[in-house]
C-alpha cells in the first residue's frame, strides 16, 4: 500500500453533491485506521534510523489524505484535517528534506475547506426540507440565520498554536 500511494496520485471517490445527505461517502473509520497505522510505521522507521523509508510512508499517508480533503462532506474534512496533524507531527521528527514537507503543509487553507464544506451541507439540509407552508420557511430561514452565524464566527476562529515556520 505505501509503495502504491507514495508513487501515485489521490485515489478519487465520485460524489454526487445533488443527493445531499443521502451521497454515499468513503469508508472513514478505515482510512483513519489506516492513517494511524502509516504514522506508526513511520515513528518505527525514525527510531530505527530508515529515515527515507519514514518519509515515503508520509508521503502514502499524504496522498491518502488529499482524497479526503478534496471531498465535499464536513466529515471527510474534519477527518483529513486531524490526519494532518498527525502528518505535522510526524514531519517535525523527519530528517529528510524538511523544506519540501512546509511547503506542502502550508499549501492547502484547511479553514477554507471546511468551510466550504459547512456551506455544502447547509446547502443540503435546505434542499431535504422542503415545503410551501409557512412553518417550513421560517425552518429554512432559522437554519440560514444559525449556519450564517456559525460560519461568521468560525471564520474568526484560530487554528493553530502559531506560524508554520515553528517545524
Amino acid at each position: 500500500i505505501v509503495a502504491f500511494l507514495s508513487e501515485s496520485s489521490p485515489p478519487c471517490w465520485k460524489s454526487n453533491v445533488r443527493l445531499g445527505p443521502e451521497a454515499p461517502i468513503p469508508g472513514l473509520l478505515g482510512q483513519l485506521r489506516l492513517q494511524r497505522l502509516f504514522v506508526a510505521r513511520a515513528l518505527s522507521q525514525i527510531r530505527l534510523g530508515q529515515n527515507l523509508e519514514a518519509e515515503r510512508t508520509l508521503r502514502a499517508s499524504w496522498t491518502l489524505n488529499q482524497s479526503l480533503l478534496d471531498r465535499p462532506e464536513l466529515l471527510s474534512q474534519l477527518i483529513g484535517v486531524y490526519v494532518a496533524r498527525m502528518e505535522v507531527g510526524l514531519g517535525r521528527r523527519l530528517v529528510v528534506n524538511p523544506e519540501t514537507w512546509r511547503q506542502r503543509f502550508a499549501e492547502r487553507d484547511y479553514r477554507a475547506s471546511v468551510l466550504r464544506a459547512l456551506e455544502m451541507e447547509s446547502v443540503g439540509v435546505l434542499g431535504v426540507v422542503r415545503g410551501a407552508t409557512e412553518f417550513d420557511r421560517a425552518s429554512r430561514t432559522d437554519h440560514l440565520d444559525v449556519s450564517r452565524t456559525f460560519l461568521m464566527d468560525l471564520r474568526n476562529y484560530p487554528v493553530s498554536d502559531g506560524p508554520i515556520d515553528a517545524l
